[in-house]
């Protein structure tokens, strides 16, 4: 195998177990808080990863990656992404999580309005 070949393998392995950790992360997130907005971040970080690893085992096995289900994949991510900036995901976000990803990656607790809760919002 070439260094090119080796950096290119590690690097998307890299990547696809960053999008494991982003997922578990913000699955947590969303079972702390309820948040059903919380869930496209785990649905958008589940995509990447499996194009990764896709990615990653056509890379080792010397097939050529398949352009469709890239395309689907990098498009059910960027849908995602445009479904949590429209739907104010960032705001909620801050709302429970004062450092916003840090925290979640961090897998941090929420901090708690108890009146908010008490009042149901």
């Amino acid at each position: 195998m070439s260094t090119l070949l080796v950096l290119t393998i590690a690097l998307t392995t890299l990547v696809a177990l960053f999008q494991v950790w982003w997922s578990l992360s913000y699955l947590y997130a969303y079972s702390q808080t309820r948040e059903t907005i919380m869930l496209t971040q785990i649905v958008q970080g589940v995509a990447i990863g499996v194009l990764f690893v896709s990615i990653t085992i056509n890379l080792l096995t010397g097939q050529k990656v398949v352009g469709v289900t890239s395309g689907l994949l990098l498009l059910l991510s960027v849908g995602m992404t445009v479904l949590w900036r429209r739907q104010g995901g960032i705001d909620r976000l801050f709302e429970y999580y004062p450092g916003a990803i840090v925290d979640v990656l961090l897998f941090r607790k929420p901090k708690v309005d108890l009146k908010r809760k008490v009042r149901g919002r």
